[in-house]
Protein backbone atom coordinates (compact mmCIF):
# COMPACT_ATOMS: atom_id res chain seq x y z
CA UNK A 1 0.00 0.00 0.00
CA UNK A 2 2.79 2.16 -0.58
CA UNK A 3 2.00 3.50 -3.68
CA UNK A 4 2.07 7.67 -3.65
CA UNK A 5 -0.24 9.87 -4.35
CA UNK A 6 2.27 11.64 -7.16
CA UNK A 7 2.60 7.97 -8.40
CA UNK A 8 -0.59 7.70 -9.49
CA UNK A 9 -1.35 11.46 -10.62
CA UNK A 10 1.79 10.91 -12.66
CA UNK A 11 0.51 7.66 -13.95
CA UNK A 12 -3.02 8.56 -14.54
CA UNK A 13 -2.31 11.91 -16.03
CA UNK A 14 0.32 10.63 -18.69
CA UNK A 15 -2.85 8.02 -19.19
CA UNK A 16 -5.06 10.86 -20.00
CA UNK A 17 -2.99 13.18 -21.80
CA UNK A 18 -1.79 10.19 -24.00
CA UNK A 19 -4.74 9.43 -25.02
CA UNK A 20 -5.81 13.19 -25.45
CA UNK A 21 -9.34 12.19 -25.44
CA UNK A 22 -12.03 12.80 -22.13
CA UNK A 23 -11.83 8.80 -21.33
CA UNK A 24 -11.62 8.28 -17.63
CA UNK A 25 -7.91 6.29 -16.75
CA UNK A 26 -8.62 4.54 -12.84
CA UNK A 27 -6.20 3.09 -10.71
CA UNK A 28 -7.00 1.79 -7.27
CA UNK A 29 -5.30 -0.26 -4.63
CA UNK A 30 -6.48 -2.01 -1.60
CA UNK A 31 -4.60 -3.09 1.67
CA UNK A 32 -4.18 -6.41 2.26
CA UNK A 33 -6.23 -8.46 4.39
CA UNK A 34 -8.19 -6.06 4.96
CA UNK A 35 -11.46 -6.74 4.89
CA UNK A 36 -13.43 -3.91 2.98
CA UNK A 37 -17.03 -4.70 3.17
CA UNK A 38 -16.87 -5.07 6.86
CA UNK A 39 -17.07 -0.52 7.01
CA UNK A 40 -20.51 0.35 7.83
CA UNK A 41 -20.10 4.68 7.48
CA UNK A 42 -18.11 7.12 6.35
CA UNK A 43 -17.22 10.56 7.05
CA UNK A 44 -15.90 13.28 4.91
CA UNK A 45 -12.68 15.38 5.74
CA UNK A 46 -11.96 18.79 5.12
CA UNK A 47 -10.75 19.73 1.80
CA UNK A 48 -8.89 22.84 2.20
CA UNK A 49 -7.02 23.06 -1.19
CA UNK A 50 -10.68 23.30 -3.09
CA UNK A 51 -12.21 27.05 -2.57
CA UNK A 52 -14.75 26.28 -5.12
CA UNK A 53 -18.18 25.14 -3.29
CA UNK A 54 -19.54 24.44 -6.47
CA UNK A 55 -16.61 21.53 -7.14
CA UNK A 56 -16.56 20.69 -3.53
CA UNK A 57 -20.17 19.90 -4.03
CA UNK A 58 -19.80 17.64 -7.28
CA UNK A 59 -16.74 15.96 -5.55
CA UNK A 60 -19.03 14.49 -2.36
CA UNK A 61 -22.06 14.36 -4.64
CA UNK A 62 -20.12 11.76 -7.05
CA UNK A 63 -18.86 10.18 -3.67
CA UNK A 64 -21.90 9.62 -1.98
CA UNK A 65 -23.96 7.91 -5.00
CA UNK A 66 -20.67 5.15 -5.07
CA UNK A 67 -20.46 4.76 -1.08
CA UNK A 68 -24.38 4.89 -0.70
CA UNK A 69 -24.84 2.15 -3.76
CA UNK A 70 -22.11 -0.20 -1.63
CA UNK A 71 -24.41 0.43 1.36
CA UNK A 72 -22.27 2.43 3.51
CA UNK A 73 -23.61 5.34 5.55
CA UNK A 74 -22.55 9.45 5.60
CA UNK A 75 -21.88 10.45 9.16
CA UNK A 76 -21.09 14.33 9.82
CA UNK A 77 -18.38 12.81 12.01
CA UNK A 78 -17.28 9.61 13.45
CA UNK A 79 -17.66 7.12 10.12
CA UNK A 80 -16.07 3.73 10.57
CA UNK A 81 -14.32 5.31 7.30
CA UNK A 82 -12.63 8.57 7.10
CA UNK A 83 -12.54 9.65 3.33
CA UNK A 84 -10.13 12.30 2.17
CA UNK A 85 -10.03 13.68 -1.24
CA UNK A 86 -7.16 15.30 -2.94
CA UNK A 87 -8.60 16.65 -6.15
CA UNK A 88 -5.92 18.53 -9.02
CA UNK A 89 -6.07 20.49 -12.22
CA UNK A 90 -3.05 20.39 -14.27
CA UNK A 91 -2.06 21.43 -17.43
CA UNK A 92 -0.23 19.06 -19.63
CA UNK A 93 0.96 20.19 -22.87
CA UNK A 94 0.98 18.05 -26.43
CA UNK A 95 3.02 19.04 -29.54
CA UNK A 96 2.01 19.38 -33.01
CA UNK A 97 3.08 19.86 -36.04
CA UNK A 98 1.72 22.68 -38.30
CA UNK A 99 2.47 24.32 -41.75
CA UNK A 100 3.33 27.76 -41.65
CA UNK A 101 3.48 28.36 -45.21
CA UNK A 102 1.32 30.91 -47.18
CA UNK A 103 1.99 28.79 -50.79
CA UNK A 104 -0.64 30.03 -53.21
CA UNK A 105 1.13 27.68 -55.85
CA UNK A 106 4.12 29.97 -56.76
CA UNK A 107 6.79 29.68 -54.26
CA UNK A 108 6.67 29.58 -50.42
CA UNK A 109 6.35 33.26 -48.33
CA UNK A 110 7.04 31.20 -44.89
CA UNK A 111 11.14 32.47 -45.33
CA UNK A 112 12.33 34.62 -47.84
CA UNK A 113 15.76 31.97 -47.56
CA UNK A 114 13.53 29.23 -48.53
CA UNK A 115 12.05 29.66 -51.85
CA UNK A 116 12.33 25.66 -53.34
CA UNK A 117 7.99 26.02 -52.41
CA UNK A 118 8.89 23.41 -49.95
CA UNK A 119 6.47 23.84 -46.72
CA UNK A 120 7.56 24.93 -43.94
CA UNK A 121 6.66 23.41 -40.59
CA UNK A 122 6.54 24.43 -37.09
CA UNK A 123 5.76 22.77 -34.03
CA UNK A 124 2.97 24.30 -31.52
CA UNK A 125 2.42 23.26 -27.78
CA UNK A 126 -0.90 23.42 -26.82
CA UNK A 127 -2.18 23.30 -23.16
CA UNK A 128 -4.36 20.43 -22.14
CA UNK A 129 -6.01 20.95 -19.00
CA UNK A 130 -6.11 17.04 -16.93
CA UNK A 131 -8.71 16.81 -13.51
CA UNK A 132 -6.94 14.15 -11.18
CA UNK A 133 -8.96 13.35 -7.60
CA UNK A 134 -6.69 10.90 -5.34
CA UNK A 135 -9.38 8.95 -2.91
CA UNK A 136 -8.59 8.06 0.01
CA UNK A 137 -10.38 6.06 2.51
CA UNK A 138 -8.49 5.87 6.09
CA UNK A 139 -9.87 3.63 8.82
CA UNK A 140 -10.96 6.00 11.48
CA UNK A 141 -10.25 3.68 14.55
CA UNK A 142 -6.52 2.40 13.67
CA UNK A 143 -5.84 5.91 11.31
CA UNK A 144 -4.76 3.42 8.66
CA UNK A 145 -4.70 3.77 4.67
CA UNK A 146 -7.06 0.90 3.61
CA UNK A 147 -7.85 1.82 0.17
CA UNK A 148 -6.84 4.15 -2.68
CA UNK A 149 -8.21 5.20 -5.78
CA UNK A 150 -6.96 7.45 -8.65
CA UNK A 151 -9.15 9.15 -11.54
CA UNK A 152 -8.25 11.40 -14.47
CA UNK A 153 -9.19 13.18 -17.20
CA UNK A 154 -8.80 15.81 -19.81
CA UNK A 155 -11.21 18.69 -18.89
CA UNK A 156 -13.23 20.46 -21.80
CA UNK A 157 -13.53 23.96 -20.01
CA UNK A 158 -16.76 24.59 -21.80
CA UNK A 159 -18.64 22.52 -20.55
CA UNK A 160 -21.90 22.98 -18.75
CA UNK A 161 -22.41 22.48 -14.65
CA UNK A 162 -24.60 19.06 -16.09
CA UNK A 163 -21.59 17.59 -17.97
CA UNK A 164 -19.03 18.55 -15.13
CA UNK A 165 -21.36 16.40 -12.75
CA UNK A 166 -21.77 13.70 -15.33
CA UNK A 167 -17.66 13.46 -15.89
CA UNK A 168 -17.38 13.18 -11.69
CA UNK A 169 -20.03 10.93 -11.13
CA UNK A 170 -18.34 8.53 -13.69
CA UNK A 171 -15.27 9.10 -12.86
CA UNK A 172 -16.62 8.18 -9.43
CA UNK A 173 -18.38 5.41 -10.95
CA UNK A 174 -15.33 3.90 -12.31
CA UNK A 175 -13.17 4.31 -8.75
CA UNK A 176 -15.68 1.94 -6.86
CA UNK A 177 -16.36 -0.19 -9.43
CA UNK A 178 -14.46 -3.20 -7.65
CA UNK A 179 -14.83 -1.65 -3.83
CA UNK A 180 -17.10 -4.28 -2.00
CA UNK A 181 -20.56 -4.41 -1.20
CA UNK A 182 -21.12 -3.95 2.65
CA UNK A 183 -21.81 -7.40 4.50
CA UNK A 184 -24.84 -7.66 6.14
Amino acid sequence: MRTSIGALLSAGAFAAFTAFASSITVETKSSPGVDLSRYKSYSVADMPEVKNPAVRQRLESGLDKQLKAKGLVRKDAGGDLTVRMHPRISKEYAASDYDNSWDYGWGNWASIRDLSGDSTTSKRLEGVPVGTVIIDLVDAATRQLVWRGGATSVLNAEDSDEKRQDLVDDAMKKLFASYPRLKK
